[in-house]
């Protein structure tokens, strides 16, 4: 009996300290479980305020968070954060204002292909570039798949891996064909970490050289996008969610040393190119009227705007702090607008009838007018320069017909639909082509056909040796 006692008093006296032990372990484990909800409201909070150019008010948020952070890992995800905040909050003192030409809105599928570029440039990256730049990497060959997406490197992204909405996804990319004639392509391929860079490749007899990185001030831990070069080769212009920016994809620019015979730091482009959306795909028009690019900010899932905005050779820039001028800085200028939703089915064919033919028009004027830009470069070019003119001027020379087909088949259709207009007892309004809410303004965006696939050889990668320790099965000696 008393031995009974006695253990009972032992077992109680033991239970005591763990029982205290555990709901210390549970009270902790509740703490910091608070300390993780608080800590990802407290980060979508800095999200909305950052998307809403609330810059102050997003560095004030993750300030907050960052004084509850308890892991390695939470401290990471708000100091990212933070990061993008303070970059989006000065980058409010250096803000240019150009003046918008055009906003249009196209499928995130295939917007790229409305560009003012060569036409059949967009193409599948060659499966033996995508190898090489695997096997490069230390990746099995294949593992890539042409044209995949990149993902958000973003605080926010990088614990789901999820995809960014509203991302367009990268299949094609720019590889012209006066790019293969000059003997050089510049590319994107994903890395043995999964993050997207620049590459370049050169022709070296018949087969081409192992991808190499265009740039370690061009390549970071995150995704680099849409490389393209100016036409005087002097400027790149490329996409990152990598280098400091103020979220998402913002757009920079690296112009070319001559000295170090590389590319320079990439600079922010700044307000109101880049944002906190996804911002990708810049570039200076041809004749040197205007710059392009295009932009998830305002946009439903499946769609991007692409702007077209007057050239700045030189911009002018200056501070803007209010939340609402920042958003607006991409605003068309107001005007009449029509709501195209309460005319009749005909009189919405009709409209979009003469914008079609409006397009038409400005292609075959712009394509015209590059034909006699190249044919007067023609003379003072190199041998190799002059080959690849002379190829650029016959392929836009064999488009200009199909597109005076085009408008030829367009104004027909309108005559057949102005009679049905005026058989209805409506009267046909070209004005109403001018201010309608789907107006793409003064630019005529022309639709282009994706390149053929092709295939290129590439130059086997040298091998690497693996120097670490390795334990043989058996003892081996040398000889």
């Amino acid at each position: 009996m008393f031995r009974k006692v006695g253990f009972l008093l032992f077992a109680l006296c033991l239970a005591a300290p763990l029982g205290v032990a555990r709901e210390a372990f549970v009270a902790d484990s509740l703490v910091r479980d608070y300390r993780t909800v608080m800590i990802e409201e407290l980060l979508r909070k800095a999200e909305g305020q950052r998307k809403d150019y609330k810059f102050a008010d997003a560095v004030r948020t993750c300030e907050e968070a960052m004084e509850i952070v308890a892991t390695p890992a939470q401290k990471e995800l708000v100091e990212g954060a933070l990061a993008m905040a303070r970059n989006g909050d000065s980058m409010m003192d250096f803000c240019s204002t150009p003046k918008v030409v055009s906003k249009e809105r196209f499928s995130r599928e295939e917007f790229f292909l409305y560009y003012p570029l060569e036409n059949g440039s967009w193409r599948v990256l060659p499966e033996a570039l995508q190898a090489v730049v695997g096997s490069a990497n230390g990746q099995e060959p294949g593992n890539q798949t042409a044209g995949s997406q990149p993902q958000e490197a973003s605080a926010t992204n990088q614990a789901t891996g999820s995809q960014p909405a509203g991302q367009p996804t990268i299949q094609p990319q720019y590889l012209p064909q006066s790019s293969l004639d000059s003997g050089k392509l510049i590319f994107t391929a994903r890395d043995d970490n999964g993050a997207q860079n620049i590459y370049v490749t050169e022709k070296d007899g018949v087969a081409w050289t192992v991808p190499q990185l265009l740039g370690e001030d061009l390549t970071s831990k995150g995704n680099e996008i849409f490389p393209l070069i100016s036409d005087d080769g002097r400027s790149l212009y490329f996409s990152s969610d990598g280098i400091c920016g103020m979220g998402g994809y913002d757009i920079y620019v690296s112009h070319w040393n001559d000295k170090t015979r590389a590319w320079d730091a990439p600079v922010n482009m700044g307000f109101p190119y880049s944002s906190p959306y996804d911002d990708f795909l810049f570039m200076n028009t041809p004749d040197g009227k205007y710059s392009i690019f295009a932009s998830n900010r305002e946009c439903s899932l499946d769609s991007v705007y692409v702007y077209t905005v007057e050239f700045e050779a030189t911009p002018v820039r200056k501070g803007i702090y209010d939340p609402s001028r920042l958003r607006s800085l991409l605003d068309m200028p107001k005007g009449k607008s029509v709501d195209l939703g309460s005319l009749s089915a005909l009189m919405r064919g009709y409209v979009s009838k003469l914008k079609e033919i409006k397009a038409l028009q400005d292609s075959i004027l712009v394509f015209n007018q590059e034909i006699e830009a190249s044919r007067a470069k023609i003379s003072s070019a190199s041998s190799i320069s002059q080959r690849i003119l002379a190829k650029d001027i016959l392929r836009r020379e064999q488009e200009v017909p199909k597109m005076e087909e085009a408008l030829e088949q367009a104004s027909q259709e309108l005559r057949e639909i102005e009679i049905d207009l005026v058989m209805s007892g409506e009267t046909p309004d070209p004005s109403l082509a001018e201010g309608g809410t789907t107006s793409s303004g003064g630019y005529a965006f022309h639709r282009h056909s994706p390149g053929a696939p092709f295939t290129i050889e590439v130059q086997d990668p040298e091998p690497v040796f693996d120097y670490t320790l390795q334990i043989l099965p058996e003892g081996q000696f040398a000889l």
